[in-house]
């Protein structure tokens, strides 16, 4: 008969928002060809650069410092907003924006009018902006010490020719956390003609710069309390049919696989658990 053991942590509205991940600009905003999505071919070029985290965290935030063509944010020309996070494969995103989604741990796409998108204009130049994207709806957890890749990038109205769209060129910085890697970028249509059409490393003779500036922020959603953990018990476990929480007043309760994905949701003190695979798996109550 299969087993399955669950590790119990602690609640997770026990956690504020904090940052959990940051990577500054360059103090001279330095910016570079940058992602961008046509709306009609649905051709571009992407960039992409990795993060690792000190805990198992949801990311509910994601902000990113950038500067744009003059016209970029008009309603003629930005269509939408993506953000995608890919697992690592060999020190490189597993996938590639808009060809193959191999990977991709998270995804968002927002219409640049259905809201969930900040825009703030940076000091006096118009064009100098930092844009925070709301990502509460995320159910992964992001393990610790476990390398991703994120990539953003807006869709823009096309025009015949694609160097005369309006872009959006994402600021460099230049971290150097020892485990990260040199941010990334591809041009899998070779728009660029210069062959970049599988992820190449983002540097050249004249960019002094290891990555590219974003901020990430979540919660510590398996942390564990020791108050609380001491106030829940779970049994039997290891089980094989159903979970049993003896705790006072229950509202929700979720099961995650060791690889960070939500695979069961319950509201009740007890979580049928037979369709589960044998395994190990993380008890959020």
């Amino acid at each position: 008969m299969k087993k399955l053991l669950f590790l119990l942590c602690a609640s997770k509205l026990s956690f504020a928002q904090q940052s959990v991940f940051s990577q500054p600009q360059k103090d001279q905003l330095n910016s570079f060809n940058s992602p961008s999505l046509n709306d009609t071919t649905q051709k571009g070029i992407f960039i992409a650069d990795d993060f690792e985290l000190a805990s198992a965290v949801k990311i509910e935030k994601v902000k990113v410092f950038a500067k744009t063509d003059a016209g970029f944010l008009d309603a003629g020309n930005l269509i939408s907003w993506n953000i995608l996070i890919f697992q690592d494969q060999s020190g490189k995103p597993s996938g590639i924006p808009g060809k193959n989604e191999t990977g991709v741990v998270y995804k968002f796409n927002k219409l640049a009018s259905q809201g969930g998108v900040t825009v703030t204009q940076a000091g006096n130049d118009a064009t100098n902006i930092s844009v925070e994207f709301d990502t509460t709806d995320n159910s992964f957890v992001f393990q610790p010490n476990t390398k991703y890749w994120i990539s953003i990038y807006p869709t823009v109205k096309s025009e015949d020719n694609f160097f005369s769209e309006k872009f959006f060129y994402w600021a460099a910085s230049t971290t150097t956390t020892p485990k990260l890697e040199q941010a990334k970028m591809v041009d899998p249509d070779d728009i660029m003609m210069n062959s970049y059409t599988t992820w190449t490393d983002l540097k050249g003779p004249s960019m002094g710069i290891t990555g590219v500036a974003f901020e990430l922020y979540g919660k510590d959603a398996l942390s564990a309390n020791d108050v609380t953990k001491s106030a829940i018990k779970v049994y039997p476990n290891p089980t094989s049919k159903t979970l049993s929480i003896n705790a006072k007043n229950v509202k929700s309760t979720e099961v995650y696989s060791m690889d960070g994905k939500l695979v069961l949701t319950s509201t009740r003190s007890e979580v049928n658990v037979e369709t589960l695979a044998k395994g190990t798996y993380t008890l959020v109550v």
